[in-house]
C-alpha cells in the first residue's frame, strides 16, 4: 500500500510510509499518528514536515462535529485546514531540502 502512496507523499518530500501517520492523524488522533511515526524511521526534517502538517489538520471527524454544533460550516473549515496542511507541507518540505 505504501508503494502506491509514495508518489503522493514524495510531493512533500516524505516516504510512502508517511501516509499511515497522516491518515491516523486526520481521522483518529495525533497520538495515534505519533505512535505510527516512531516505527517508520523518519529523518528529523521529515518528522518536522509531518508534525507541521498534522498540527494544522488533525482529528477532522471530532472537530467537524464540534464545528457543526457551533453552527459553523464544518465542510468549509475542513477544506481550509486540509489546504493549509498541504500548503505548509509543500513549503516546509522544500525549505528543509526534502524535495
Amino acid at each position: 500500500m505504501t508503494a502506491k502512496l509514495a508518489p503522493a507523499m514524495s510531493i512533500f518530500g516524505l516516504p510512502g510510509s508517511a501516509a499511515l501517520p497522516i491518515i491516523l492523524g486526520l481521522f483518529v488522533s495525533l497520538y495515534a499518528a505519533l505512535a505510527a511515526m516512531v516505527g517508520i524511521g523518519l529523518t528529523p526534517a521529515e518528522i518536522t514536515t509531518l508534525a507541521l502538517m498534522l498540527g494544522l489538520c488533525h482529528n477532522l471527524i471530532v472537530e467537524g462535529a464540534i464545528l457543526f454544533r457551533l453552527r459553523a460550516n464544518p465542510l468549509l473549515w475542513t477544506v481550509v485546514r486540509v489546504a493549509m496542511a498541504v500548503g505548509a507541507g509543500l513549503v516546509i518540505g522544500r525549505a528543509l531540502g526534502l524535495k
